[in-house]
């Protein structure tokens, strides 16, 4: 199977946007650069991955545990450069959203993942990173979005419920004060669920014109090889779901051709099957960890035809069978904590 490219580094324009905020709240950014082996003014232009995550490190360790979550609330979506002002001029807060999520893998190196349901929308998030920080930033992207709704509406919406994979906190009630709507923790996804009715209300910082100068401008970071191949796989997460996407639908996804998309992906070393598989084997491990789920759910939502290729499938990616991953998965799962 052709090797997998090297993403892009994870966390180059969330550090941009991240020293905006640690300045605007009276952080020394120069020492904080220090401990993590940087000069000040590396911050302010491409960091390879190592840096990034030193630099998010040190910073996670050195912050209250809450400051992801303040960050995400204040942070403005312009500082996101074209993909910020796309999503601004975007008509609906739904739009936005999209917008965000086809291209949250140039901004952070995280998936952002749509899925809509009856008269609601969950929007989940699947974060990369040290373990040291990947927290505040879960907590960042979460409010981000939230706090994203809420100003290019001018309105007070708040979502049907939020999940966090990760335990209850001693700020939780930071949490509360700010989603506004029931919160559970130790779920398998990090997401927050709108309603359908507040996805579809208009931004006041809507205009079609820009909108598609920036759509356009942010599309032409996705030609280049490497970058087509990480969108590819996280628009598959986005619409495998009963169904194996064509190459076709997700060219027409990413507003390009299957003819060009075939051509970038060869360019990337890797193909649309090679692509596919990845995919399901990546939401596979998401799905049983879902105890909801049976193996017959997870199988169907793979889209393989019948539960048994699923299970061959499953034992090659993994080298176990479904059911020992998934008895694995609940043994190392987070207890609850019930005390607040």
């Amino acid at each position: 199977m052709p090797s997998r490219p090297t993403p892009p580094s994870p966390s180059r324009l969330i550090v941009r946007a991240l020293l905006v905020e640690l300045r605007d709240a009276g952080v020394d950014v120069q020492a904080l650069a220090a401990e993590a082996g940087l000069e000040v003014g590396m911050l302010e232009g491409p960091l390879g991955a190592e840096q990034a995550d030193a630099f998010l490190s040190r910073t996670a360790a050195a912050l209250p545990p809450w400051f992801g979550l303040r960050i995400g609330a204040e942070l403005q979506p312009e500082l996101f450069g074209v993909v910020g002002l796309a999503a601004m001029a975007s008509p609906t807060f739904r739009t936005a959203l999209e917008r965000l999520a086809r291209y949250k893998r140039l901004m952070t190196g995280d998936d952002m993942i749509l899925r809509s349901g009856q008269g609601e929308t969950t929007v989940q998030f699947h974060a990369v990173g040290s373990a040291l920080y990947v927290r505040q930033k879960v907590d960042c992207e979460l409010a981000f979005v939230v706090s994203l709704g809420r100003r290019l509406t001018r309105s007070p919406i708040a979502p049907l419920r939020v999940a966090f994979e990760f335990s209850y906190l001693e700020y939780y009630e930071r949490y509360a004060s700010f989603f506004d709507c029931p919160i559970s923790f130790d779920q398998p996804t990090n997401e927050v669920v709108w309603k359908n009715a507040d996805l579809a209300r208009p931004l006041v910082t809507a205009s079609p014109d820009l909108a598609e100068t920036f759509d356009e401008k942010a599309g032409h970071l996705l030609s280049q090889p490497d970058r087509a191949a990480t969108h590819v796989r996280a628009t598959l997460r986005s619409l495998l779901n009963g169904t194996v996407p064509r190459i076709v639908d997700v060219a027409r996804h990413l507003r390009t051709s299957r003819r060009d998309l075939q051509r970038q992906l060869q360019g990337a070393g890797t193909s649309f099957r090679d692509l596919v598989d990845e995919a399901r084997h990546e939401l596979a491990r998401v799905h049983l960890r879902n105890a909801d789920l049976t193996y017959d759910e997870v199988s169907y939502l793979l889209g393989f035809s019948h539960p048994n290729a699923f299970y061959r499938a499953f034992k090659r990616w993994t080298g176990t069978t479904p059911d020992t991953y998934r008895r694995g998965a609940r043994d190392m799962a987070p207890q609850v904590k019930l005390d607040s």
